[in-house]
């Protein structure tokens, strides 16, 4: 999993040399079913396609990470933040399909999504599901 995501962002980054990535991927995405992968890998080619495309973002982060089950189940968290113009979460609800997107990709894995943002405040993007 860690080797997709780096062979995305390289790709990624070769086609906007403007923005600056970063990418965390715990040791423990080698362990992810492939249906699992692929879904986390549409979800970032997707929000960091947004965060280049309307956003302008000059920054995005990417991380994997395996959250251990302290007062719940054990899960993976997967969020991808950008700090572009940001936008109004209730308002692009009825424009595109992205916001809809993540919805139905957590779903399908199992979990849920969330999306945070604000004109101006760039945009964080959380999926969460279980392994």
């Amino acid at each position: 999993m860690a080797g997709a995501l780096e062979t995305l962002v390289e790709r990624l980054r070769k086609t906007t040399s403007a923005a600056e990535w970063h990418l965390h991927v715990d040791p423990r995405a080698a362990t992810l079913a492939p249906r699992l992968g692929l879904q986390v890998l549409n979800v970032v080619q997707e929000a960091a396609s947004n965060a280049m495309r309307h956003a302008e973002a000059r920054r995005i982060d990417i991380r994997l990470e395996w959250v251990p089950g302290q007062t719940g189940a054990a899960h993976w968290r997967l969020e991808v933040s950008d700090d572009g113009h940001g936008f109004d979460p209730a308002q692009a609800r009825n424009r595109g399909h992205g916001l809809r997107n993540f919805e139905a990709r957590a779903e399908e894995l199992g979990g849920h999504s969330r999306v945070e943002s604000k004109p101006g405040g760039g945009t964080h993007i959380i999926l969460e599901f279980p392994t």
